[in-house]
């Protein structure tokens, strides 16, 4: 399996650990590359306005499942990859109205998402 196909699978919310390890196996990536590599084309899709907020917040979280199945795992090693669980973390913090009054997705997820993985 393609990353590409891992990502499409995000959309759908149908990705699995079988789809990461498979995908790990067919790229010669690691896990942990996979998750990475399939959160930093879910931001960057949303930076470049081709994703919406929502759609790109549905595919981050359905990739967020599969990497704290990972964790159950005997591959899983102490924490959870990097960049992906900074981008996961961005999306999460567009989901609710912050204290600072300010719009959560243009404050604070499009900030994040800038600091984890830069502009496009």
């Amino acid at each position: 399996m393609k990353l590409a196909q891992v990502y499409s699978l995000t959309l759908a919310g149908n990705c699995d650990l079988k789809s990461i390890q498979k995908s790990a196996v067919l790229e010669g990536l690691s896990i942990d590359d996979v998750f990475n590599k399939t959160a930093v084309k879910i931001g960057r899709e949303f930076q470049k306005g081709l994703l919406s907020f929502d759609d790109a917040d549905f595919a981050i979280n359905d990739l967020w499942s599969v990497m704290v199945d990972f964790t159950f795992t005997d591959e899983f090693k102490t924490k959870l990859p990097e960049p992906a669980y900074s981008i996961y973390d961005a999306f999460d913090q567009g989901e609710y109205v912050h204290k600072d009054g300010k719009d959560p997705i243009e404050h604070h997820t499009k900030r994040l998402l800038i600091e984890v993985i830069g502009s496009t």
